[in-house]
């Protein structure tokens, strides 16, 4: 009997472990030793190699211990595939047809299906129709179980259970039950933060920086210090660092104002792995209380925030206050800053941006900034009473410092650990345990480290400084407060409040 040089292929899907118990008639070991009985009866056969996909489902034919064995295979290198039967090669009907009945003829591999009974180099007249019949039922078999897992999820999205791996940024999974979801504290706050500052003004990229300057830690930095088999497409760089989309990103997530969304995209097809966007009727949408990071009112604002076409001055990374909010009475084009120098002092105003650009557009609906700004401040003070806000700490914006707090202590607890480690490094290298240049080497590191922590401590004091300086009408009290301010052409203002009639100054 002419003898072939084999390779085992072993394969378990997830859906087949039962739910976490493993079933043992299909389990790798199970199969592996099937196969090793069958290779004792057939001594002309020799195992070459071996190669398994665990956790890997039958429908598709793009697995990494497959290919790796289709590469040994177009090397010469093997001959003969053995499985312990058809469903562990594959359930999908017209791929696994293709490699059976065309790739492999073609490059003269033998397949045998032990638990089957099948063999290509001994295979009967009826093979021919049995083979397909059998693939078609494992087919089948994957198709039945893709619509009780469709419907299983279903179910428990309606019920209100989370069903994803994992959880988005600002929660994590309850200890008691994985089902449920609570809010993560650490995270939480970097929210509330990121929400401060998009609300007053800073822009997303200035941020971004002083978060990197902060080192706090990025939503995939995060995942990844817990340990976390996350990946995201939106990572392409090594280095885990915040940018400005990733800013908008997250302060547009529903989910800080403590809506559940489930089933936001969706398969078309048990074989099909690409995901796409689910119509709003297929979505899941259940309001949570526990789970507000944002409160309502806040939430508004913020989105109100990013939803005005406004950008920061050059140089600068902060936009004016009254950007998207006042406009021309005239044309309702913007007004744009203007700052004009004379005799030592800057004086500024606001000019119709059609006027700037040219003269016939429109008029010049011009107003200083300090009259603007009176005109606001006692219009605010005697529609809803508001005076300075250090005069009324109660009026203070919602959004604490706590993450500020938490992350200097933290570099505090970090300078304070490369403290130690440089005094134990510099026992071990005087008791002759690290030589000098290992010392040398380990030396430059803790020195890196100590200096990385002073430079967000700075930069976590300068935050704070700038929040304690914060008085007086912000930008985020004109969000919650006006509509729009139309200057019209006689130095008068008409003020639309955001849960008023309009009003004119």
């Amino acid at each position: 009997m002419k003898g072939c040089n084999a390779v085992m292929y072993l394969r378990l899907s997830k859906e087949e472990t039962g739910g976490g118990i493993l079933n043992e008639s299909n389990s790798i070991s199970n199969q592996r030793e099937m196969i090793r009985h069958f290779l004792e009866k057939h001594p002309e056969i020799t195992l070459v190699n071996e190669f398994s996909d665990d956790g890997k489902s039958g429908v598709d034919f793009n697995r990494p211990g497959f290919l790796r064995m289709m590469e040994v295979l177009k090397k010469g290198e093997a001959d003969c595939v053995i499985v312990k039967d058809l469903s562990r090669f594959g359930r999908n009907y017209i791929d696994a047809g293709i490699y059976l009945e065309r790739v492999f003829p073609w490059m003269g591999i033998r397949f045998i299906a032990v638990s089957d009974g099948y063999d290509s180099e001994h295979a009967k007249a009826g093979d021919d129709l049995l083979l397909p019949f059998k693939n078609l039922m494992n087919d089948a078999y994957a198709r039945d179980a893709s619509l009780k897992v469709r419907s299983t999820l279903a179910a428990k999205r309606a019920n209100g259970d989370f069903v994803n791996a994992f959880a988005g940024y600002g929660f994590r999974k309850s200890k008691d039950d994985r089902h449920m979801l609570e809010v993560e504290e650490e995270t939480a706050e970097v929210i509330r933060f990121l929400a401060r500052c998009l609300i007053e003004g800073i822009s997303a990229a200035g941020i971004a920086k002083r978060l990197n300057a902060m080192g706090i830690l990025t939503p995939y930095g995060w995942k990844k210090a817990k340990k976390s088999t996350y990946v995201t497409a939106f990572q392409k760089r090594e280095d885990f660092l915040w940018c400005a989309g990733m800013v908008r990103r997250i302060a547009g997530e529903e989910s800080s104002s403590g809506w559940l969304i489930l089933g936001k995209t969706k398969s078309l097809g048990y074989k099909v792995k690409k995901r796409y966007p689910s119509s709003p009727e297929e979505i899941t949408r259940i309001k949570k209380e526990n789970l507000k990071i944002l409160t309502d009112g806040e939430f508004q604002i913020l989105q109100r925030a990013l939803s005005l076409d406004t950008r920061a001055a050059p140089g600068e990374e902060k936009i004016g206050k009254y950007s998207g909010i006042i406009c021309c009475g005239g044309c309702g084009q913007s007004m744009v800053r203007r700052s004009v120098k004379r005799r030592e002092k800057v004086y500024r105003y606001y000019i119709c941006a059609a006027n700037k650009k040219d003269k016939n557009l429109c008029s010049s609906h011009m107003i200083s900034k300090e009259r603007l700004e009176k005109a606001l401040q006692t219009v605010t003070e005697k529609q809803f009473g508001l005076t300075d806000r250090k005069k009324n700490p109660k009026e203070k914006h919602r959004f604490s410092g706590k993450v500020l707090e938490k992350q200097l202590q933290k570099k505090r607890e970090d300078r304070e650990k490369y403290g130690s480690l440089s005094a134990a490094a510099y026992g071990d290298f005087r008791d002759g345990l690290l030589t000098a240049c290992e010392y040398r080497i380990l030396t430059e590191e803790i020195a890196d480290g100590i200096q990385s922590c002073e430079k967000a401590e700075k930069e976590i004091l300068l935050e704070q400084h700038r929040w304690e300086k914060e008085q007086g009408l912000t930008r985020g009290l004109i969000l919650w407060l006006f509509e729009k301010v139309e200057v019209m052409g006689s130095r008068e203002i008409h003020i639309s409040f955001c849960f008023l009639p309009p009003f004119k100054s």
